[in-house]
């Protein structure tokens, strides 16, 4: 099984989004999978809003190589909660200004709660542009809100920014969980956004800098700051020259 590092942030903030109350648009949404542009185990570009979740992608899973969000993608529901949603890249998602997944809860006397959508890239997870809604939905008590379950190598835009597009408010306020694979390793290195906050920046350096020099004998040795592991397994010159080549990036 492979290492990661959890980051999980409780999140309250409203975007402001159209009427959330749990109700669709009025005209008949069509599947993704309808679309030619949007095939399974091959790219998806989603150009109109369409609803897509687990029960209409073979084996549960959504596989696609590339994915771009040009329009709302509803998730539908499983009785009054949110569906699920898994999304599985080979390649990249893209994120056009003003496009989300929608996944909240259906308004009831009991709101539904906040659905769950989870993707998965092998690399940077790209969250320039991204917003999600998964509140609960509305009712004499309120549903609980969603998860949002990001999964990559590395992460691409400041995560607190990031956060700002997420709606996951509810009775109790839903999650986004940030799932680092620290033991992957791309053209040799990990990732050198140290602390996973989606930046490069100083932060990251003090990490290496307080660290330097220590190898896998020494207790206070985290393989996951190795960005270039080798033979010696220690935290040294070039762990600090990637950074160094990557800083102020993304």
């Amino acid at each position: 099984m492979r290492a990661s590092v959890d980051d999980i942030i409780e999140n309250s903030i409203s975007d402001n989004y159209e009427n959330s109350l749990g109700f669709f648009p009025t005209t008949s949404l069509q599947s993704c999978l309808n679309y030619s542009s949007c095939n399974e185990t091959d790219n998806c570009v989603i150009n109109n809003d369409c609803y897509l979740n687990n029960d209409i992608c073979s084996d549960g899973i959504c596989n696609f190589k590339n994915m771009t969000i040009g329009a709302k993608v509803y998730v539908f529901y499983s009785g009054n909660d949110g569906a699920e949603l898994n999304i599985n890249l080979t390649g990249e998602i893209l994120f056009l200004s003003g496009n989300r997944f929608i996944f909240f809860g259906k308004k009831a006397l009991s709101g539904g709660n906040g659905g769950v959508v989870n993707i998965s890239v092998p690399g940077l997870f790209n969250t320039t542009g991204a917003y999600f809604t998964g509140n609960g939905g509305e009712g004499g008590v309120m549903g609980e809100g969603g998860v949002l379950q990001l999964n990559y190598w590395g992460l691409y835009g400041y995560k607190n920014l990031f956060a700002l597009g997420v709606n996951l408010t509810g009775e109790n306020n839903g999650r986004i969980i940030y799932k680092k694979d620290t033991e992957k390793l791309i053209n040799g290195a990990r990732d050198v956004d140290i602390n996973n906050d989606g930046i490069i920046d100083e932060f990251d350096i003090r990490i290496i800098k307080d660290l330097y020099g220590v190898n896998s004998s020494n207790i206070s040795y985290v393989p996951a700051y190795d960005i270039y592991p080798s033979t010696t397994y220690k935290i040294d010159i070039r762990d600090l020259m990637r950074i160094g080549l990557q800083y102020g990036t993304r």
